[in-house]
């Protein structure tokens, strides 16, 4: 015969489940079982459970706020949603891991153990996944310095690629050969073109006939140009950003590392773009100086190393001109020497130097 309670089988004149021990009343066919309550576990050991269970599930809860703040800077809603869902992974998978035990052993457990269960096994998991990225170490900023000094050489074809320690490295390697080839390229085409009469810049001799302006107006404007065409480096960040989103890093790495990046390329980025500023404004005001002299040109004559003019208006605005321009190249000088000191400075804490990324005259 069948236990009609958990189908074991019952040998023949047993008045109870020899596995469950439910009684058997014989009292016609088929079998039924006798209204016996079962038996409860000890109070005690089920309010052991519960605790037990209520103080694991606050282990796990913490945990999965810990990864959050490990991956988040701050605890926004995202970093709450990926908190969230750390912890119900945890339990999702302990559940069905006591599903498949119930399933299998087919023999019913008091709640209370079973929620205990549950959450020791999700406590488990946690630790098992969540533990090990809250407590992984920081690399110190000497580190940081000896890693992006290293991958630096290895893109710029200083030293030999070594084995990549995630995906990122690879991206860095091609970022920094991408600069190297930008300042190559730009001093390449700054070699290439005729700006020789700009050693004359602004004196008498360069003002003194048609032929001399239009050749400085010439090389002012090609110079410009090409200022212009190399004044940003913000197409190679959006290439490394390109490189990034197509990678198969996960989201929150391709975030955190971009975050980071994007912060501290940002911060550099700003002395260079004030030196582009003030170069820009320096030769267009220059160009606008020999655009007024080609203008006034029968206005004035040159004797020696003297302009004379026309007109004490012409005089004003000349000197005007003229006092700007040459306020700007020295402001712009300046401004560049101090931000070439700072960079070299910079690289020097990494062991490199602006020769290694091909700068030259920019």
């Amino acid at each position: 015969m069948l236990c009609p309670h958990c189908r074991s089988e019952i040998p023949v004149a047993s008045a109870a489940c020899p596995s469950c021990h439910t009684a058997i009343l014989v009292g016609g066919s088929p079998l039924s079982p006798a209204p016996v309550e079962p038996k409860q576990p000890p109070l005690a050991l089920r309010l052991l459970a519960v605790f037990g269970g209520v103080f694991c599930f606050a282990l796990v809860a913490l945990l999965g706020v810990g990864a959050a703040r490990k991956a988040y800077p701050r605890m926004n809603a995202e970093a709450l949603g990926y908190a969230f869902g750390t912890c119900i992974g945890a339990f999702l998978l302990s559940g069905v891991v006591l599903l498949i035990y119930l399933k299998v052993g087919k023999k019913k457990h008091n709640p209370a153990y079973l929620f205990g269960a549950t959450c020791a096994f999700a406590l488990l998991w946690a630790v098992l996944g969540i533990a090990p990225q809250i407590g992984k170490r920081e690399p110190s900023q000497e580190e940081i310095n000896a890693k992006i000094a290293r991958l630096a050489r290895e893109g710029l074809g200083q030293a030999p690629v070594s084995r990549d320690e995630d995906e990122l490295d690879g991206l860095l390697r091609s970022f920094f050969a991408d600069v190297k080839k930008f300042n190559e390229d730009y001093n390449a085409e700054i070699a290439a073109i005729d700006n020789s009469s700009l050693q004359s810049l602004y004196s008498a001799g360069s003002f003194d006939s048609e032929a001399n302006i239009s050749l400085m107006l010439d090389q002012l404007h090609v110079t410009l140009a090409l200022d212009e065409k190399y004044a940003s480096l913000r197409p190679l960040i959006q290439k490394l950003k390109t490189r990034l989103d197509a990678s198969s890093l996960s989201e929150s790495s391709k975030r955190n590392f971009w975050k980071g990046f994007n912060d501290s390329i940002e911060s550099g980025m700003q002395p260079r773009d004030a030196v582009m500023a003030k170069e820009h404004a320096w030769l267009s005001d220059s160009i606008g100086l020999y655009e007024f002299m080609r203008d006034s040109r029968k206005s004035f004559h040159v004797k020696g190393k003297q302009i004379l003019f026309d007109s004490d208006d012409l005089v004003a605005a000349y000197n005007q001109k003229i006092e700007k321009v040459q306020s700007e190249r020295k402001e712009f000088l300046e401004i560049k020497e101090q931000f070439a000191k700072s960079q070299q400075e910079k690289l020097g804490k990494l062991g490199l130097k602006q020769s290694d990324f091909g700068q030259g005259h920019n």
